[in-house]
């Protein structure tokens, strides 16, 4: 419960902004999708999320219709991200790559 109300402080400075949410190893979804509406209703422009274990205990498919512009997922998972490639709203990373082009914009 700490990280939602972590969230929920923070939502505040969102309105127009361009927000990615970081959850670097998802242990259930209802906790990243409360962040997600938390996000939409403090009136974010676009939404993305980012996870570097490329795990969804209560299944992926919720996302699909969460309303993220991406979820950048890393390659950590190989039978997991093939289901996803070329899924909207799913971008796989490369391992090499890393998130830090996709924090300064240059995603793809």
């Amino acid at each position: 419960m700490y990280n939602i109300l972590y969230i929920y402080n923070f939502v505040v400075f969102c309105t127009g902004k361009r927000v990615i949410i970081v959850n670097d190893k998802p242990i259930d979804n209802g906790h990243l999708m409360r962040c997600i509406q938390a996000v939409k209703d403090a009136g974010a422009s676009t939404i993305s999320a980012y996870t570097s274990q490329t795990v969804f205990p209560g299944g992926w498919e919720c996302f699909l219709t969460a309303g993220l512009d991406k979820f950048y997922v890393m390659e950590t998972n190989p039978g997991l991200v093939e289901l996803l490639r070329g899924r909207k709203p799913f971008e796989v990373l490369g391992i090499s790559r890393g998130i830090h082009s996709v924090l300064r914009g240059r995603g793809t």
